[in-house]
């Protein structure tokens, strides 16, 4: 695992993203393949060492990436938020 981490970490593009994400300007998507996300954002922690929010589509799929990121960061500290609850007559579209 470390020595993925580490190939991630030595890749131009990753130095030119943590390069812009520490001068503070904003970033589009990266359109990373769904096998890639969990350890750029494990390199970007090691790196960055600061909190970083992952925002998923479903609740079983926050609980899955949940799981995963103690495999690539095991020393991370992670958090899951529940979705709200809606009320009946509240129009939010959750």
């Amino acid at each position: 695992m470390e020595f993925l981490l580490e190939q991630i970490q030595s890749l131009p593009a990753y130095q030119a993203l943590l390069a812009s994400l520490k001068s503070g300007k904003s970033q589009p998507g990266l359109a990373l393949p769904r096998a890639a996300r969990l350890p750029v954002l494990a390199a970007l922690h090691a790196d960055l060492n600061q909190p970083i929010v992952l925002v998923t589509d479903r609740a079983n799929h926050a609980l899955a990436l949940h799981d995963e990121l103690a495999f690539w960061s095991p020393s991370a500290q992670r958090y899951s938020f529940s979705e709200p609850n809606p009320l009946f007559y509240e129009e939010a579209a959750w």
